[in-house]
């Protein structure tokens, strides 16, 4: 790894490798470094966190909706490609490229992560609506 020769790190160091992704980086440092810290901020730990806070600020039964690109594990593949074609019939490349790029630099959500972070966070879902197989409608109620 050059990033490795360039930091040329030691017994004695520490080391934190924030955004570590697969964890290469971390892996071999560690064969070198007293001490490796390995960081990826999830996106899903931002939802998970911002639902907590929801979930605090709402009264007991009180009511959380949620209309976002929430990716449907069966046929997701497909269903992405669909949505893209869609747009581009709508509104041209701009729509077209707008989508692609949503797909590529949002890591959306797939429908049974949220589901879980909504359940871990103690919402109730009461109705779920799904259109495309990629945007979905939750409608929660406190526990």
């Amino acid at each position: 790894i050059d990033l490795l020769n360039i930091l040329n790190p030691s017994k004695e160091d520490k080391l934190v490798d924030f955004g570590c992704g697969t964890g290469i980086l971390a892996i071999e440092s560690a064969k070198v470094c007293n001490k490796v810290y390995a960081v990826d901020i999830s996106k899903d730990y931002w939802k998970g966190m911002a639902l907590s806070r929801m979930y605090n600020m709402l009264k007991p039964k009180g009511k959380l909706y949620i209309k976002d690109v929430v990716i449907s594990e069966q046929n997701s593949l497909t269903n992405i490609q669909s949505f893209i074609n869609n747009q581009a019939a709508l509104g041209g490349n701009f729509l077209k490229e707008d989508a692609e790029i949503h797909f590529k630099e949002e890591f959306s959500t797939y429908d049974w992560i949220i589901e879980e972070l909504l359940n871990r966070t103690g919402f109730k879902i009461t109705s779920k609506k799904v259109e495309l197989g990629l945007i979905a409608e939750y409608l929660c109620t406190k526990k």
